[in-house]
């Protein structure tokens, strides 16, 4: 399978089928709606293809706030036939270094995103069971809240989506950290995260 991701906006039928089978949910009007208006909203789009076919996608926006050039990632998706080969990391990769970004957030259910995110900023990360935000950190996350939904307490938001965002919870086999997720998000209450974190130097 030949696998790539390009800077490109999928077309609705097939980011809304994407979507569907990666959030585990059935193919509904206000999905596609859903679907359509987040491609909207993406200051950068970029298609993953799998043979020339598109199995994922994800959308960025850019935020300048102070010093910091965030790159928000306001949605990825993976068809799980090609989920666990790191294309989230690549996508981000890419994207943070084409945007010039310093910075990168994202707001999130899945510990598995957590993850992600605290791969690339290198410890750098938070929420994190095992440090706090500094008081830059948070003004900065603070404000990045403000610009991506109009404010809410960072970086907990409980009840912020009203019901779960995927057919089925996405599960860590890091139990340990999947404990302490838990206990910040509560799934099925529609819980969200915002997690934010400094990128390396390049």
């Amino acid at each position: 399978m030949n696998l790539q991701i390009t800077n490109m906006v999928p077309g609705l039928d097939a980011a809304t089928r994407v979507a569907a089978a990666g959030f585990i949910q059935p193919l509904t009007p206000a999905l596609r709606m859903d679907v359509e208006q987040h491609l909207a909203e993406g200051a950068l789009v970029q298609s993953v293809l799998a043979d020339g076919v598109v199995v994922g996608f994800a959308i960025y926006r850019l935020f300048e706030i102070a010093t910091a050039r965030v790159l928000y990632l306001a949605g990825i998706i993976l068809d799980p036939k090609i989920q666990g080969r790191h294309l989230a990391a690549q996508s981000i990769t890419l994207a943070a270094a084409e945007l010039h970004a310093t910075h990168l957030g994202l707001r999130t259910q899945s510990l598995r995103m957590w993850f992600v995110g605290e791969r690339l900023t290198e410890g750098r990360w938070g929420p994190h069971p095992h440090r706090t935000f500094s008081a830059e950190e948070q003004v900065l996350g603070t404000e990045l809240s403000e610009r991506i939904h109009g404010g809410g307490r960072f970086p907990f938001l409980p009840g912020f989506y009203g019901t779960s965002l995927y057919g089925a919870k996405p599960i860590h086999r890091d139990t340990i950290t999947q404990a302490w997720w838990d206990s910040i998000c509560d799934f099925e209450a529609g819980d969200g995260v915002v997690c934010l974190g400094r990128l390396p130097s390049r």
